[in-house]
């Protein structure tokens, strides 16, 4: 991740990025403690968020809602990236610019950072761990399983990718479990050790890995993130590289700037020694800082903080247990989803941005089970259970317009994006989105032209539901399906 600006932005990061912190420094003595400022991000200004997406209707990072109508959207191998292949779990880093007062936020780009992919050779029920290719994969509770129904349906042999925070012992916590038809490709994201630049070797879990014929972007050095491609399986232990890229994602080494406003999500490694911790691979020194929710940090404790990087330690000056995070109702706030109803399937279930929606023992707020419908915009909240989203809230959201009408095009009430195609076309202002009367007559368009509406055709929309429960679209994106 690299900061495009000549002023200090705020950060907020996880996963890989967080690695990637702590290698541009991370060795040294242990700064002096001191208050680090807190400021909030002014709306506009460009930023880079990485993370698991945690939701839709926009795409969610680390609490902080993307438009994507008009991102460039593709994995870190450059391949193109549609929004139906995107899951809650998935890693991506959203370049754009943000907004703290509102956690709103337009994407310019967004990238998929592909995780570990390969057959699992091992799998403990008990402490549910798995390894693929050297590596040890940790499920938790929130882990997401996409293609198959949790843990215990997993087996020896099942090809898996494999996305989540690389811990600092080189094990893998686990966000997004994704089971795959087979493995073209194998790929190894992980922490290298051991390198023998003469026999153009090193290590990577319990993996050796063998880079003499592979393609190389960016400097080898133990303790580096690394994206390993190899055509084939490993053979005696030994991984055949084809490509090795430092950093994890597209080539390069996070650098982030001294006094760089900062704001990470990760796991405490370790209880705090003399103020400092490890916080997934980033270091912390926490001394001087605020804390909610939490009056000591133990092993495990999932954090969230705040405070201004100094080039090697983030000088905390909030830390908050996320433990216990709970919103207003009572209820830990893991996932959202934002929009309209796509399908009702059995019964207390609804399908929401290409997610299966368990709403069997949800609360409903402004509304009724009864009034669910196609179309119907909802706020969701929940957590996700091995493959299935389930919903503790259910808030019915009434779109509307500026001024109140009914038939204005610039809708500012709740805002989302969908995706779709076009049915039941009548003209600009009539036709649908996954059952969704939208009327674009003032929309702007990327990719295309009010002419190329027609029923068929493969639209990402954003705008917001009138008061008559019409689509008012703001923007209009025309994305190719296939």
């Amino acid at each position: 991740m690299k900061i495009l600006t000549p002023f200090p932005v705020r950060f907020m990061l996880s996963a890989g990025a967080a690695l990637a912190l702590a290698a541009c420094g991370g060795g040294g003595t242990d700064p002096v403690p001191g208050p680090a400022p807190i400021t909030q991000q002014p709306a506009g200004v460009a930023a880079t968020y990485v993370g698991p997406i945690s939701g839709f209707g926009s795409v969610i990072v680390n609490g902080m809602r993307f438009d994507t109508v008009g991102a460039t959207m593709a994995d870190d191998d450059g391949r193109p990236v549609r929004l139906q292949d995107l899951s809650l779990g998935m890693t991506v880093s959203v370049d754009g610019t943000a907004d703290d007062a509102t956690a709103r936020g337009a994407a310019k780009s967004l990238a998929l950072l592909r995780g570990t992919t390969g057959p699992i050779t091992a799998l403990d029920a008990v402490s549910q761990t798995l390894t693929v290719l050297g590596m040890t994969v940790k499920a938790t509770p929130a882990t997401a399983y996409k293609d198959v129904a949790g843990f215990a349906s997993l087996t020896v042999g099942s090809v898996v990718e494999v996305y989540g925070v690389v811990q600092s012992d080189n094990t893998v916590l686990a966000t997004l479990i994704d089971k795959e038809d087979s493995a073209s490709t194998h790929r190894l994201v992980g922490r290298l050790s051991g390198l023998n630049t003469v026999a153009k070797t090193f290590q990577v879990g319990s993996l050796q890995v063998s880079y003499g014929s592979a393609t190389l972007a960016g400097v080898l050095v133990d303790g580096a993130l690394v994206n390993v491609k190899a055509a084939q399986a490993p053979a005696g232990g030994v991984l055949t590289a084809s490509e090795v890229r430092v950093g994890g994602s597209k080539g390069y080494s996070t650098t982030v700037a001294a006094g760089s406003y900062l704001k990470i999500k990760g796991v405490a490694e370790a209880a705090p020694v003399n103020g400092v911790l490890t916080v997934s691979g980033t270091r912390v020194n926490v001394a001087q800082a605020v804390y909610k929710n939490a009056g000591t940090i133990r092993p495990g404790d999932f954090l969230e903080i705040k405070g201004a990087w100094d080039g090697s330690v983030l000088l905390a000056s909030k830390v908050e247990l996320e433990n216990d995070d709970r919103d207003n109702d009572g209820y830990k706030d893991s996932n959202e989803l934002y929009g309209a109803v796509s399908a009702l399937t059995a019964e207390g279930y609804v399908v929401m941005n290409g997610v299966t929606v368990d709403i069997s023992s949800a609360y409903f707020d402004k509304g009724t089970r009864a009034q669910l419908a196609v179309g119907v915009p909802l706020e969701v909240k929940g957590v996700v259970q091995g493959n299935l989203f389930k919903a503790y809230k259910v808030e019915f959201k009434s779109g509307y317009s500026s001024n109140g009408s009914s038939s204005s095009s610039s809708s500012t009430g709740f805002e989302y994006e969908s995706y779709g195609f076009v049915s039941d076309f009548v003209s600009v202002s009539s036709f649908k989105v996954n059952g969704m009367a939208v009327d674009a007559s003032a929309a702007r368009f990327e990719d295309g032209t009010p002419a190329n509406l027609a029923n068929g055709a493969y639209l990402e929309v954003k705008g917001a539901q009138n008061a008559q429960g019409v689509f008012v679209a703001r923007k209009i994106e025309f994305k190719r399906y296939r």
